[in-house]
């Protein structure tokens, strides 16, 4: 319980910059005293810009758009000046929902000013950090064009995990390895079933069980990377919740209402 993950959003700054500066080198520049958070540093320097003055209060206020996404998105939302602004803030409140549904809103805070080196990032970028511990364990983000420099599109979301820092946070919790690996139950859901499904799991969770969640696509896709990867069963949350659950892996009728009542 002792991470959290910070979230920034690409397109919010760089539809911002795209509307006001056509210089690359200067754009450059603006993002790294931003992702620096030096308020100083970049009020000096956008007081050498001939740019008109509400557009470097904006840029200014980017740098304090960091905290709680209660907090940080409203304000996100009044000082966005174009429709690249509007649809990034809207992609991050959708993401809110989607984490709230899981029980992970209090996990995440938003930095608008929060950038990536790597410029293929095109939407959500992240940062992954534990408790006493200040560096970045993880951080990766979504890139949708990345793949077409191959010859397909292919958006993706990906990260990576940096083995150094876990194995030091590891050590440091004194965490047991697993002999084995595998998952108790998969529960697949339709986007109307989210919410009740992740309750699901989470009480299923509480009672011991390893569980995983996923959004239903293709169930003969799925059962199959399902005993690729030792999970034991599969459940699919229809709109009735709980009465709706089928198993649909190894032909065993287990009467899953049963299990998640003792929750």
């Amino acid at each position: 319980e002792d991470f959290r993950i910070d979230l920034g959003q690409v397109s919010y700054l760089g539809s911002l910059l795209e509307e006001v500066e056509s210089d690359q080198h200067v754009r450059k520049q603006i993002i790294q005293l931003i992702e620096s958070k030096n308020q100083g540093d970049l009020k000096s320097y956008l007081e050498q810009r001939p740019m008109e003055i509400q557009y470097k209060e904006l840029i200014l206020n980017v740098v304090t758009m960091y905290g709680k996404p209660q907090e940080v998105l409203p304000l996100a939302q009044k000082c966005a000046i174009n429709e690249g602004m509007i649809k990034a803030i809207e992609n991050c409140e959708e993401v809110v929902r989607i984490l709230e549904d899981y029980g992970y809103k209090d996990y995440i805070i938003f930095d608008l000013g929060f950038t990536n080196p790597l410029n293929y990032y095109t939407g959500i970028i992240f940062k992954g950090y534990a408790d006493n511990f200040g560096k970045a364990i993880l951080q990766g983000g979504r890139y949708d064009q990345l793949t077409m420099n191959f010859g397909t599109y292919k958006p993706a979301c990906g990260f990576g995990i940096n083995i150094n820092y876990l194995v030091e946070i590891v050590s440091m919790i004194k965490t047991k390895d697993r002999v084995t690996c595998y998952t108790d139950y998969l529960i697949l859901y339709e986007k109307s079933t989210r919410k009740q499904a992740l309750t699901d799991a989470e009480k299923l969770r509480k009672q011991g069980y390893i569980v995983e969640t996923n959004e239903l696509t293709d169930i003969n896709k799925q059962t199959l990377l399902a005993k690729q990867r030792n999970i034991h069963e599969i459940f699919v949350v229809d709109k009735n919740g709980c009465n709706g659950i089928e198993v649909i892996r190894n032909g065993v009728t287990n009467d899953i209402k049963e299990i998640l009542n003792r929750g």
